[in-house]
């Protein structure tokens, strides 16, 4: 995910652009932050849950991290075990 997905660091006024077939708003994003990051944890978890129960490792990571850094600190947490 991206790291403003997952913190939602807006303050002010903001134009959200709606992805598929949601419109575009403008909105308050302090009215919304609450609400929209127990969401986005709410489906992280579910993820996570999902994963476990397949047992398929699962490994939060945002588009700011390196992808060779979290591939190699994923693989070495697996080698681990």
């Amino acid at each position: 995910l991206d790291d403003f997905e997952m913190r939602f660091p807006f303050n002010r006024l903001a134009r959200f652009t709606g992805l598929e077939e949601y419109p575009e708003i403008t909105s308050d994003p302090l009215a919304l932050k609450a609400d929209y990051l127990k969401i986005v944890r709410e489906f992280t978890e579910g993820i996570r849950r999902g994963c476990q129960a397949n047992r398929i490792d699962y490994n939060l990571i945002t588009t700011d991290q390196k992808l060779d850094v979290a591939l190699s600190a994923y693989l070495a947490r697996r080698t681990a075990k």
